[in-house]
């Protein structure tokens, strides 16, 4: 009896700890921990009028397609040399109904210092998804597909960073990324390869998108 009652505080605990990283999606919901970082920002319509006015994208979801590759076209071009509020992103972030966005709920923050945030909720099973649709070779982010798979299904996340566009060349700084409440500001792979993260997104997500050329970005 007295072996059992002191296990049962130890049960009680792992279970609490799990629930807490995300690992007992009940005790999750229970303890808040699947709620992504609410940053204040809650657009209105009038926003998402504003910057599709702005940058004159519209998002459309393709109800046809079979394969990830035909979910995703594009249409037009054109040149934008505008300034977007942190409210007009997220309203933008959120009106994206594609089936393979993988941040979903999304609030964009830009900061006085010249970081920005991020956070909503991290669609883990969406990744390849979205690879095979960008066209990027499934061999070039299997340690980041390895790595997803074994985190709790769509965890709430938390990011910041200093990024920019200059001439052509994105610069990146992550000072704060979190995947659950697992913070990986620390790991050796984020501070080591921040460089090549950014030279990633710009090679295989922002040149590979059709029409889309970006020389100058700053926050």
């Amino acid at each position: 009896m007295k072996t059992f009652l002191v296990i049962l505080p130890v049960i009680f605990l792992a279970l609490m700890v799990a629930g807490y990283y995300g690992f007992v999606p009940e005790l999750s919901t229970l303890l808040g921990a699947d709620k992504p970082r609410d940053l204040g920002i809650h657009p209105t319509s009038q926003d998402l009028a504003s910057a599709q006015s702005k940058s004159g994208v519209n998002f459309s979801e393709i109800t046809s397609a079979a394969t990830p590759e035909e979910t995703l076209k594009f249409s037009g071009k054109i040149d934008i040399n505008n300034s977007f509020t942190d409210a007009e992103m997220t309203a933008m972030a959120l009106d994206n109904p594609w089936k393979y966005n993988f941040l979903k709920g999304s609030q964009v923050k830009f900061n006085a210092d010249g970081s920005t945030e991020m956070s909503g909720i991290f669609y883990a099973d969406r990744l390849k998804g979205y690879a095979k649709a960008h066209g990027i070779n499934e061999r070039d982010i299997k340690p980041a597909l390895d790595a997803v798979g074994l985190l709790p299904f769509n965890p709430p996340y938390y990011l910041k960073m200093n990024v920019g566009i200059q001439d052509g060349h994105m610069t990146m700084n992550i000072s704060d990324l979190e995947i659950g409440k697992i913070n990986l500001t620390s790991t050796v792979v984020l501070k080591e390869n921040s460089e090549a993260i950014a030279s990633f997104i710009q090679d295989e997500v922002i040149n590979a998108t059709p029409g889309v050329e970006v020389q100058s970005l700053t926050t």
